[in-house]
């Protein structure tokens, strides 16, 4: 309930990147190879393997380092040394091995094989080399073509808002899992467990001493902080472990919660203040659903989360049927797919030149569209899909050449506030067009 009502799994369910499946089989590994450590089934221990190795698949080398700095703490602090040293790891290392043994040969064929492409500017050599080590320790070693958000914290600040509502419940129960750790002298027993805390803290350590972050990378270890939040909701709740906490913390989130809804309503409001009635029932149920439920909390305890849960679901509602829809009308790909395939254009024909690569264009025309380096390399027969700018380049070589389709290009992920205020959004839009270069329908 944590995981799924959490901003992190809204932005990832319609913002796809690797980080969401990546996301997926960690928690798949790290629950069978508890399963696996705790019944000894070789079904659990098959399936922990088979999905580390999907994981690799995903992303890498991450995918079995999150599981390994889990389990190694848990054990080390149970001083079960045995657990260290099994000869099943290395049956486990060949499971892994023979599953990633065609993305190997794949990736040889395509870079080992034929040295000198180029990924980002850069020459590689070596598929397998870039894909095991550069693409992850390479941000480390300085090999890696990326290097930005550095600093220690960044990851930890962008939880404020992809953790949100239950990031301030989450450093609660961060800080006091921290403390009784602590006050063991990093000791626990058999029926204790290090894996969750361990697994979340360990990984961002070595995630935030990367030279390049974005803030989806910490969202491989969501599951486990949502582990960690709602263990310490069932103390607070049920166990009744922090009876002075519950006032303070329903004033704190009930003003944050409130921050959000007025800032979700306005922002849309706002930015696109054409709205329809539906999303303004919306707005209105949710505010009323959110006030009302915090009726009655001090008696029944467990009504505690029904702020949390109302919060987490209703702003990204409102987020999903007024904002984001709009906002992707601003964004070339979808809009560009949409005129092809609306219009039947011959995709085989059209070319792109002087723009930046759309991989929705390519993802919603199901087609990928190649680059031309000059005006003069194109056919008369053919399509060009570039920048308003560039018509004057193309009009002296096609005198025929016609403006089939004409919008907008801003980068939505990169949000400003001049964008966002309908009165200076033009100004920050630049416009694309489609040229027929014979004129001919």
């Amino acid at each position: 309930m944590v995981l799924a009502s959490s901003q992190a799994v809204f932005l990832i369910s319609h913002d796809i990147r690797t980080d969401t499946m990546l996301m997926g089989w960690v928690i798949l590994t790290i629950w069978q190879l508890a399963e696996w450590f705790r019944s000894q089934q070789w079904k659990n221990f098959i399936g922990a393997f088979v999905f580390i190795a999907c994981g690799m698949m995903t992303k890498g080398p991450v995918a079995l380092m999150v599981p390994s700095l889990a389990f190694a703490a848990h054990f080390l602090a149970q001083r079960n040394w045995k657990q260290l040293y099994r000869w099943e790891y290395l049956l486990g290392v060949v499971i892994i091995g023979i599953l990633l043994l065609p993305m190997c040969m794949g990736l040889y064929q395509q870079y080992d094989l034929q040295p000198g492409k180029l990924i980002n500017g850069r020459p590689i050599d070596s598929g397998l080399k870039f894909y095991f080590w550069t693409q992850s320790f390479g941000r480390y070693t300085g090999e890696n073509f990326y290097k930005e958000m550095g600093h220690f914290t960044f990851l930890l600040e962008n939880m404020f808002w992809s953790f949100l509502p239950w990031i301030f419940v989450f450093l609660l129960a961060l800080l006091t899992a921290c403390w009784k750790i602590i006050i063991q002298r990093c000791k626990i027993s058999e029926q204790e467990e290090l894996i969750t805390l361990a697994g979340f803290v360990l990984t961002y350590l070595v995630l935030a001493r990367s030279q390049a972050q974005l803030p989806h990378y910490i969202f491989v270890v969501y599951p486990l902080a949502a582990i960690l939040t709602a263990r310490f909701i069932y103390d607070f709740l049920i166990l009744n472990q922090y009876p002075k906490w519950i006032k303070p913390m329903l004033v704190w989130h009930g003003f944050i919660f409130s921050v959000l809804w007025i800032a979700a309503g306005m922002i849309v409001l706002f930015v696109f203040p054409q709205q329809s009635f539906v999303f303004i029932l919306l707005l209105v149920n949710g505010v009323t659903f959110f006030v009302l439920s915090f009726k009655n909390i001090a008696v029944q305890r467990t009504r505690f989360l029904m702020p949390f849960l109302i919060t987490g679901i209703g702003v990204n509602l409102l987020l999903s049927t007024g904002f984001y829809p709009k906002l992707l009308q601003f964004q070339m790909g979808n809009d560009a797919a949409a005129f092809i395939e609306r219009n039947q254009i011959e995709k085989a024909k059209l070319k792109l030149y002087g723009i930046h690569n759309s991989n929705a264009l390519h993802f919603y025309a199901n087609h990928i569209f190649p680059f031309k380096k000059s005006p003069s390399d194109f056919l008369p027969s053919e399509k060009v899909l570039t920048s308003k700018d560039s018509l004057s380049s193309f009009s002296p070589l096609f005198p025929k050449a016609k403006v089939i389709h004409e919008g907008n290009q801003f980068s939505v992920s990169l949000l400003t506030l001049p964008f966002l205020n309908p009165t200076t959004r033009e100004k920050e839009t630049p416009r694309y067009i489609i040229i027929d270069l014979d004129g001919k329908p």
